[in-house]
């Protein structure tokens, strides 16, 4: 077995979301700080009378009163986030970004299946750009184009277990990824998300992870013998080549997007190029950052197959400050 110790740098906000989002009833803003507590801890402090109050304000569907939140604060408090929303709407939810509770605060970190996911993608696009020929005929048959993009979920689940075998023989079993360790909670910032190239205004708020650095372990059970036999073996012990070769490609795609549409996001980008290196490659990771960035679709735009173009995402979603997301360096 071989073992590394992995660092991650942020390059660009971040976010990994629980399924959860913070409501107005979660949250009283603090001057630039969103402050997040229980409203559980909040009731059972409550005097029977002021239970009553609040669940018949809630019940009609108005906010805590902020001043008996704050009397309690102390005592109800989770964490506290800096907003760099300019005003933030409290109507608006705000996705939350996942947790962990170490030393009685709520730290962000990534989780081994978001890092294991973008490198196993990664991993999938080097064996099937060095292996175009033998497998382009289960995505890139123009005939049936049609019949393709209709299936194409069927289709990856197909071409997966083509490569990395079925469920119970998946070689990927023998790579092993652990939890990023935590962040500081200081690294996390409330984000305003907005969608480019299209014709509705939409704006959602997200817990983001805006710098900071950490550390994940990559272990290779590379004595096991069901691995040894695995054609497809080198492209798992060279795992950071595989990835560096798909951002490469994924930043040539997304700078064609951006050249000109974007003048600051391209020159980001164009300065990302440089930073991707064999030893030291980038990942892209989290939600807002777009299907190219979590599938292999980006290989159709680097083969010129203009028959899958409707495919293509034509919107990207950038932050309020003018920032694309999901990019880390390993």
């Amino acid at each position: 077995m071989t073992k590394e110790n992995i660092k991650i740098e942020i390059k660009s906000p971040i976010h990994i979301g629980t399924g959860d989002k913070i409501t107005k009833l979660d949250y009283i803003m603090e001057g630039r700080n969103v402050v997040v507590y229980s409203i559980d801890k909040l009731l059972s402090n409550l005097d029977e009378k002021t239970l009553d109050d609040v669940i018949i304000d809630l019940e009609k569907g108005r906010k805590i009163d902020k001043a008996l939140v704050r009397k309690y604060l102390n005592k109800i408090e989770k964490y506290r986030v800096k907003s760099n929303v300019k005003e933030l709407n409290p109507n608006k939810e705000i996705y939350e970004f996942i947790k962990i509770i170490d030393d009685k605060q709520y730290k962000p970190y990534i989780p081994a299946s978001e890092l294991k996911g973008a490198i196993r993608t990664a991993i999938l696009y080097k064996i099937l750009k060095d292996n175009w020929n033998k497998y382009k005929y289960i995505i890139s048959d123009e005939r049936n184009s049609a019949i393709i993009l209709k299936n194409k979920d069927n289709v990856a689940k197909n071409l997966e277990n083509k490569i990395f075998g079925d469920i119970k023989n998946d070689v990927m079993k023998f790579f092993l990824v652990e939890d990023a360790k935590p962040f500081d909670q200081s690294d996390l910032s409330i984000e305003e998300i907005r969608i480019v190239n299209s014709k509705r205004r939409f704006i959602e708020y997200a817990e983001c992870l805006i710098k900071g650095s950490s550390y994940f372990d990559v272990k290779i059970l590379k004595e096991n013998p069901e691995f040894k036999k695995h054609r497809y073996r080198e492209y798992l012990i060279n795992w950071k080549e595989c990835c560096f070769e798909y951002t490469k490609d994924l930043i040539i795609v997304e700078k064609d997007y951006w050249k000109n549409r974007n003048q600051e996001i391209f020159r980001f980008l164009e300065n990302l190029e440089k930073q991707n290196t064999k030893e030291n490659p980038l990942l892209r990771v989290g939600r807002f950052t777009g299907k190219l960035s979590h599938t292999i679709l980006v290989l159709l735009e680097i083969k010129n197959l203009n028959v899958y173009k409707k495919v293509f995402p034509k919107t990207r979603r950038i932050t309020g400050k003018n920032e694309v997301l999901g990019w880390i360096k390993i």
